[in-house]
């Protein structure tokens, strides 16, 4: 997509210094540099919609800043612009003027705001999420860029902190962009001899959706089960992108929507003369939004896994310890011991975490009301339910809703 021609024709022979006919008094053009192709792009700018209705006089266009896109840049005049860092790179380049936002690193010699996501918080969710789970073997698919390489090592430094080594597999910067033709001779040889070569039960986190769609379809080559041989975790959560995934993806949800916020707020700050921070504006994930290709626990045990299984099929009613001790064919004290030492939790620890994994599904897909989500999933009042889920998340189900649910 390119920069929207605004009446070319009306502008073309203007006199400098004219005001635009059509331009209200007092308005702010802000240019916004991206690509709406990718998920996350289009969050972001849902989030830069929703901070200009806070404003009386936000003109916009939006569009990729090509070599023939920038006179009529510069003719258009924009007060402010937010831009991806290839596109920042371009502008300056040509001497756009106006304070500038970045969406990633800022190009050497370029004054500029920075809103990003944190990375390495990221990778540090993602080892979390995955050791509760039971995963001892790791594995991390990426790319050599600014934002795979924070979450690696994030990844990394979690998983050491536990005694845990991963075996990583970095594939070409370019990769992304030429997705869905991702491929060329030898790539896919090279990523299924790197998954086969990988010591199992493991699980992958996968630098973003796309890669772990293709870390899925190397699986599947290889005849391996996922969740069950490789556990697949994604990040971005772009619904689309996992849901069309065999089977369904995993993944860290990024709250892209208030970064988009966050960059307007910024640069409308910056606009009113305010100078940019001298460190990035770090905007930290959600949670993990659980679907198939993580839906397992990686534990040996038997009485541990016939336990947790109990749980999982029946944590909306009123069970005890006992019950699930029965099921797991041994004694309660015995379970207790088990359980806390394949899991490093309690029994009661693992029906909370059940009920609230599942009210999270349910919040993610935006509809119900709270009341009844808390009781579909175990609890026995609404008040509980809010209580609960505030201490293990820090949010209000209202919030984790607005933060991760999909537009409808």
């Amino acid at each position: 997509m390119h920069l929207a021609d605004r009446s070319e024709d009306v502008r073309a022979g203007q006199p400098e210094n004219v005001p635009d006919p059509f331009s209200p008094q007092g308005e702010r053009r802000v240019a916004i540099l991206m690509s709406a192709g990718h998920g996350c792009v289009r969050g972001i700018l849902r989030g830069i919609r929703n901070y200009a209705r806070t404003q009386e006089a936000w003109t916009m266009i939006c569009g990729v800043a090509e070599r023939a896109d920038l006179s009529r840049l510069r003719d258009w005049a924009p007060d402010g612009l937010i831009a991806l860092p290839p596109e920042a790179k371009r502008v300056r380049r040509v001497r756009l003027g106006g304070p500038l936002v970045v969406l990633g690193p800022v190009p050497a010699g370029v004054r500029a705001g920075c809103v990003v996501p944190d990375d390495r918080a990221i990778g540090a969710m993602a080892a979390q999420y995955l050791l509760d789970r039971g995963w001892r073997q790791f594995a991390f698919l990426g790319l050599d860029c600014w934002w795979s390489n924070p979450r690696e090592a994030g990844f990394r430094r979690e998983l050491e902190a536990r005694g845990c080594v991963c075996s990583c597999l970095h594939t070409g910067p370019d990769r992304l962009e030429r997705w869905p033709q991702w491929r060329w001779p030898g790539a896919e040889d090279m990523l299924v001899k790197w998954v086969r070569s990988l010591s199992r039960p493991v699980a992958v986190l996968a630098a973003n959706d796309l890669l772990g769609i293709e870390l899925a379809g190397a699986c599947a080559h290889l005849g391996l089960r996922v969740p069950e041989d490789v556990a697949i975790l994604g990040v971005d959560n772009d619904d689309l992108v996992c849901e069309f995934c065999r089977p369904t993806l995993s993944s860290v949800a990024v709250p892209w929507e208030k970064l988009g916020y966050e960059a307007a707020a910024l640069l409308a700050g910056m606009m009113e003369g305010q100078a940019p921070p001298p460190e990035p504006v770090l905007i930290p994930p959600v949670d993990v939004v659980t679907r198939q290709s993580t839906d397992a626990l990686a534990v040996a045990d038997p009485a541990v896994l016939a336990g947790a299984k109990f749980i999982w099929t029946r944590f909306p009613e009123a069970v005890g310890v006992r019950d699930i001790a029965e099921a797991a064919c041994v004694c309660r004290r015995t379970l207790e011991r088990r359980f806390h030492a394949a899991l490093g939790r309690t029994v009661h620890q693992e029906i909370t975490r059940c009920r609230l994994a599942r009210a999270k599904q349910l919040l993610a897909q935006g509809q119900g009301r709270i009341g009844d989500i808390g009781r579909a999933c175990g609890f026995s009042t609404t008040a509980r339910f809010c209580a609960v889920f505030r201490a293990k998340t820090g949010l209000r189900p209202l919030e984790y809703r607005r933060l991760i649910a999909p537009p409808h």
